[in-house]
């Protein structure tokens, strides 16, 4: 089943968002919080990350999407080889209470430990401007198609409050 049952709710970073029952999260860190498929099925190497990261007023690191962004591609160069950078530009993400998040998005592809993997990375602007949501999927090469689908729809039911 591909549609989204299950819902994770975070109070402390305020948002929730929907996710197939097939699949299982991980939020042991504080702040982040990792969706895979189970152990044993295909999708279990394809994740989507989320990250709230405080921004430079609240005493974070960044202080605009484009330095944690830039930051990102630096980061990407320096621990994975063969980085190819595809695609990148705004993105607005409407929200369930009718209000809009913008950000950036960014897709590259690399090796890690002898695999290929692509990335599709976003970053947006929480509308109180206290932090950053960093989302990202990143799946095999060769599964990242397949699970895009589920990636695209949870990103729709991603709602910040």
């Amino acid at each position: 089943d591909r549609s989204l049952t299950k819902l994770y709710d975070s109070k402390d970073s305020h948002y929730a968002i929907k996710y197939p029952a097939s699949w299982e999260y991980d939020a042991s860190d504080k702040g982040t919080v990792i969706f895979s498929g189970r152990p044993g099925s295909p999708s279990y190497y394809s994740t989507i990350n989320i990250q709230t990261i405080l921004t430079k007023k609240t005493g974070g690191e960044y202080a605009t999407v484009k330095q944690f962004i830039a930051d990102i591609r630096k980061q990407a160069s320096a621990q994975s080889k063969g980085v190819k950078f595809l695609e990148n530009g705004p993105i607005t993400l409407p929200q369930t209470n009718g209000d809009k998040m913008s950000g950036e998005y960014l897709i590259f592809s690399y090796q890690y430990h002898g695999m290929a993997f692509k990335q599709w990375q976003i970053v947006v602007l929480r509308n109180d401007a206290q932090v950053f949501y960093a989302w990202a999927y990143t799946a095999p090469l060769e599964q990242y198609d397949v699970d895009l689908s589920i990636a695209k729809k949870m990103l729709e039911s991603w709602s910040v409050y």
